[in-house]
């Protein structure tokens, strides 16, 4: 049999009026995992609303339970138990460690009108609850993967954040996003002792690219860009800017619900 033809992957971004004029001139934002955590605070232009913040963006959260509920010896992130009881259901200890990185969101697929619907009116979650959406996105842009993937590995380099001299494979990163637990559990015994700094690939990699099932209309891609691979951004800036005829020319398609531009 024939293999059947290559299909180009798309993404698709949603947005508000206001943010036409910048995407057709190719320019595109990358926001930061830490303002992704920030609840209803606006800085540098930059918006999060309650309902679409996640407050564990971008935390590698690791819940430590006692195997006996009893801690005879145990140092863990900086902390000493002895001869200590843990009771209840809950998690007896928790490390978390906090990465920031620059991020740009978008959905998975070419664009289709009941997405836009989901992301725009609202839609029931993976999770049962009801996902609100936003009704200020009223606008679209359907985006060649690859060519939006070549065209940020052309431009970032160039900008003043950069610092690392990682090959492209290891500081941009790319994927679906997964809908399910972001935790990491592990079970100790009495008698422990760890630096409570112990997190891996896999921990940052499934803390990149996973979020509660709240958010599954969304069906997020992500893709992030690690200025300073393999450290998190310096500094706490709002974001990162790239603009080029490269990035524009990756748009297939813009418009609104009503139709294309």
């Amino acid at each position: 049999m024939p293999k059947p033809p290559f299909v180009r992957p798309k993404i698709t971004k949603f947005f508000e009026a206001d943010m036409l004029e910048n995407y057709q001139s190719g320019s595109f934002w990358f926001g930061t995992l830490k303002r992704y955590r920030m609840i209803e605070k606006k800085e540098a232009g930059v918006v999060v609303e309650p309902r679409f913040s996640d407050r564990r963006e971008g935390m590698v959260e690791h819940a430590h339970n006692f195997e006996t509920g009893h801690a005879k010896s145990v140092k863990i992130g900086g902390m000493t138990f002895t001869n200590c009881f843990f009771g209840g259901n809950g998690t007896d200890i928790m490390i978390t460690h906090e990465f920031n990185d620059f991020v740009f969101c978008a959905s998975w697929g070419a664009y289709s009108h009941q997405q836009h619907l989901d992301i725009k009116d609202g839609a029931m979650s993976e999770a049962g609850t009801q996902y609100e959406g936003n009704p200020n996105l009223t606008h679209f842009a359907e985006i060649d993967l690859i060519d939006f993937l070549d065209a940020v590995n052309f431009e970032a380099p160039r900008t003043p954040f950069w610092n690392t001299t990682l090959p492209a494979s290891e500081y941009l990163l790319h994927s679906r996003v997964k809908y399910g637990q972001t935790q990491k559990s592990i079970s100790i015994p009495s008698t422990y002792e760890s630096s409570g700094l112990d997190v891996t690939t896999d921990d940052y990699l499934r803390t990149l690219f996973t979020k509660p099932k709240h958010f599954s209309p969304e069906n997020e891609f992500r893709i992030v860009l690690r200025a300073n691979a393999p450290s998190s951004i310096e500094g706490d800036p709002a974001g990162l800017k790239l603009k080029h005829k490269k990035l524009r020319r990756s748009i297939r398609k813009i418009g609104t619900l009503d139709g294309e531009e």
